[in-house]
């Protein structure tokens, strides 16, 4: 019988301690099960996320919530590459003008001001 692959942005890897039956062995499972073998003491996590998944977009977070929120956000950022990073996102994603208007604004603020 095969069994499904684990879902790698989700494994994490662990060390079964010495009392166990397991002992000395190196197993990337689950993270839920990993988690409870750890939190039992029959394990030490040797690394979480065995195959990292992709970094989570930092502009997603601030073009993330309704217009009138992110454009409050933008207003708080003079970071021109945060902000280019969030026009990158909004553009794939919901692109509403007002967003974007803003942000073009800001990035040519932040410009300015590095200068």
């Amino acid at each position: 019988m095969r069994r499904a692959p684990l879902h790698r942005e989700i494994a994490m890897r662990i060390k079964f301690k010495s009392h166990d039956p397991r002992s000395g062995m190196v197993v990337e499972m689950d993270s839920r099960l990993g988690q409870q073998f750890v939190d039992e003491g029959n394990a030490d996590l040797v690394s979480e996320n065995a195959v990292q998944p992709p970094a989570e977009d930092p502009g997603k977070g601030i073009v993330t919530g309704t217009a009138p929120d992110v454009l409050e956000r933008i207003a708080t950022i003079s970071d021109a590459g945060q902000l280019r990073a969030a026009l990158a996102a909004e553009n794939e994603g919901k692109r509403r003008k007002s967003v974007v208007d803003a942000l073009e604004s800001a990035i040519k603020d932040a410009e300015k001001k590095a200068d």
